[in-house]
This record gives C-alpha cells, sequence and structure tokens, in this order.
C-alpha cells in the first residue's frame, strides 16, 4: 500500500470516527441486540385498514408461527389426520414468551408467501403505525431465519423513502441484529442516502426538514462504522463504502443545499467544507466511471435501465454537491482549485453521455427520472451561477 493510500483511509476513518466522537454526547443511539427475553413473534398494533390486520394476522399464525417449530410439532400441525385431533384436543405450546395454541396447516394451501406477502403490506401501509408494523413484520422474518435478498431490502428502504417515512426507515438500520438491514451493500447506504435528501426537497427545503435531513445523512455515516454495516476495520479498502466518492458526496450535497437553500449560502456550521475535503481526498483515488455505453449485460436479473439509473444517480449527487460547494465556500474551497474544476468538467460530461446513452438502450419511459434528476441538477447551477 502506498503512502497516499494510506492517508486517504487514515484521513477518512479519522474524519468518520471525528463525526461519531461530536455528536454521540448529542444523541442516545445505539445498534440494537438481540435480549433473550425478547419476544419471539411480532406483536402488531392496529393498522390503519382490516386488510393489512388480516394479513399480518395470516403470516403470525401460517408463515412464522410454523418456523419456531420442531419436528414433532410440525407433524401435529401438517399431517391431516391429526386435523381433527388439534380442534377437540388444544395442543399448547410456548415460543419465546407467548403461549401459542396450534392450528393444523395445509401445506399447499394455507401457507402465503412470504415475499408477496411483505410486498402486500408496503403496498396497504398509509400511516406511521402501519410502517412500524412493518418494521415489526421483519423482524419477525429474522427471527424465524427467513433471510430477505439485497433486492428486497432495496425495496423495502425505496418504500419507506417514498412514503416520507425516513425516521423509521432507519430504524431498520438502527436495529440491525434484529432486522438484517446492512448498510454494507454500497446501492443499499446509497438508497438510504438519497431518501435522506428527498426529505428536504419534498419540504421545498424548509429550514428544520432540511437540517433533520442532514441528521438522517449524519446517522447513517455513523451507523457505516458499525461491523454489522461494514465498519468496525482500523484500514479502508478501496471498495469500502465509507471511503466511496458517492458516499461521501451524499453527504456533501445535502450540506451544500442546507448551506445553499436555508443560510444563506453560508457555511455556518463547517460541514461543507469538512465534507468538501474528504470528498476531494476521495475522489484523488478513484478512477471515474465510464457511462458512455451503458448497454444489456447478458443475465442481468434486473433491467439494464434500472441498474444503471441507480449508479448515474449516485454520481450526480457527487457533481452537485461539489459544484455547490464551489459556490458557498468560494476561496475557502479545499484542495487544488484546477484539479477539483478539472474533476467537476469531466464528470459533467461523463454523466451527460451516460444519460443519453440509457435513453438509447432503456425501455421506453425508464429512464424519466433520471433525466429529470439530472437536468433539475443542471438548471439548479444555472440559476445560482446567473
Amino acid at each position: 500500500m502506498n503512502l497516499s493510500a494510506r492517508c486517504l483511509r487514515s484521513f477518512v476513518l479519522n474524519s468518520a470516527r471525528a463525526i461519531y466522537r461530536a455528536r454521540i454526547s448529542e444523541r442516545s443511539f445505539s445498534v440494537s441486540a438481540l435480549s433473550p427475553r425478547e419476544a419471539v413473534l411480532p406483536y402488531f398494533e392496529e393498522s390503519s385498514s382490516s386488510e393489512l390486520n388480516g394479513l399480518l394476522s395470516r403470516v403470525r399464525s401460517k408463515v412464522l408461527i410454523p418456523r419456531h417449530l420442531n419436528a414433532e410439532q410440525e407433524r401435529l400441525v401438517y399431517k391431516q389426520a391429526n386435523a381433527s385431533r388439534l380442534e377437540t384436543d388444544p395442543v399448547i405450546i410456548t415460543i419465546g414468551d407467548e403461549d401459542v395454541r396450534l392450528e393444523h396447516i395445509n401445506r399447499l394451501r394455507d401457507i402465503p408467501s412470504y415475499k408477496k406477502s411483505l410486498k402486500e403490506a408496503l403496498d396497504l401501509c398509509s400511516t406511521p403505525q402501519d410502517w412500524e408494523n412493518v418494521i415489526e413484520l421483519i423482524k419477525g422474518y429474522k427471527k424465524a431465519r427467513i433471510k430477505l435478498g439485497p433486492d428486497m431490502v432495496e425495496r423495502i428502504v425505496r418504500k419507506f423513502n417514498v412514503a416520507g417515512m425516513q425516521h423509521l426507515m432507519l430504524q431498520l438500520f438502527k436495529q440491525v441484529a434484529k432486522t438484517g438491514f446492512s448498510l454494507q451493500h454500497l446501492n443499499v447506504s446509497q438508497l438510504a442516502l438519497q431518501g435522506c435528501r428527498y426529505k428536504a426537497q419534498d419540504s421545498d427545503w424548509n429550514i428544520e426538514k432540511t437540517a433533520k435531513a442532514l441528521d438522517y445523512a449524519e446517522e447513517i455515516i455513523e451507523l457505516l462504522e458499525h461491523p454489522l454495516h461494514g465498519g468496525g476495520t482500523p484500514v479502508l479498502s478501496k471498495d469500502d463504502s465509507r471511503a466511496q466518492p458517492v458516499t461521501i458526496g451524499a453527504v456533501l450535497e445535502i450540506a451544500s443545499l442546507k448551506a445553499d437553500r436555508t443560510l444563506n449560502g453560508k457555511d455556518t456550521d463547517g460541514k461543507v467544507k469538512m465534507y468538501t475535503e474528504r470528498l476531494v481526498q476521495s475522489i484523488r483515488h478513484h478512477a471515474l466511471p465510464d457511462f458512455a455505453d451503458l448497454d444489456t449485460k447478458p443475465g442481468q436479473a434486473r433491467s439494464p435501465g434500472f441498474h444503471n439509473m441507480q449508479i448515474l444517480s449516485h454520481w450526480i449527487c457527487v457533481w452537485h454537491g461539489l459544484k455547490l460547494a464551489r459556490k458557498v465556500l468560494g476561496p475557502d474551497m479545499p484542495g487544488n482549485t484546477a484539479e477539483v474544476t478539472q474533476y467537476v468538467d469531466d464528470l459533467k460530461v461523463r454523466i451527460d453521455k451516460g444519460v443519453k446513452s440509457l435513453q438509447r438502450h432503456s425501455k421506453k419511459g425508464e429512464d424519466t427520472w433520471l433525466s429529470r434528476r439530472w437536468n433539475t441538477a443542471l438548471s439548479d447551477i444555472d440559476a445560482s451561477e446567473s
């Protein structure tokens, strides 16, 4: 490992730890661990609809309870010959802290798909309590050893963000030991960070909500230091999400937008400069991606347009954050001015080519959101520089 690489790793890690120490005194915050006294089965509060209530009840009785049965209990529950016996001679077992009466279950007819049920629950949510019930459902899945893949985790994070439930989305990651939701996957951490940005944007950059959005983003940065989120190591690898330009750039964009939109363009808390310093250090050690030919990859499970939209959207944050930081900081901009300018200009050209490439290769209408996001960022900068 050369000296410059070691310097980058040391700088980013020490910066993250400094943020953590400065903020930990302000907030009672920890990543929860499982307690042996906790209930094994989830308890759901009354939701906003009978349909969601019924769905959660079915999943609890037909999916989760059976996952905690031993072999003998499974024979009692699944064997047709025992159905009448369970009706007339109740069998009560203890699961965690709860006494549960066993009932006959037809394997072919009665057991709903846990994935489909979770998707339906997400679609039925309309109140904060509904979303809290989803968190309890996810915890129940984890205790039942039902593993949710990265695509499902991304779907869930996206749904929470669209619903404006970023504060509850953060609970999924804070309680990683109970939910299994880790930020170590770059797409997941980026979705979480972008959700924080949308919280501010959807409020039309309300002062308090924009400040809260940055607060949420910095909580995510803190969480990335925890071993269950891929942190806990003193040395950062090149692929460590903590050192990635897209991670630092996402937080810088929010900090720069906060300064530009709510603080009269002033970096009053020093966070724009702090994250700019970290980003400048990071980009020196990461090659810019080539977005010029984002075409179909054989065997790709998801639409290539969707996958590449995610990548491009991450880098739009980096470009937009740096451009705004230059406006906010002016002569106090860290790093070599010519170097940063060249990087920003080069990244703009590459992103523009990538967006146009997606327009050629994606399904009709698939690139609409990304094109709007890019055009909004360009217009925002044009307006601020005019």
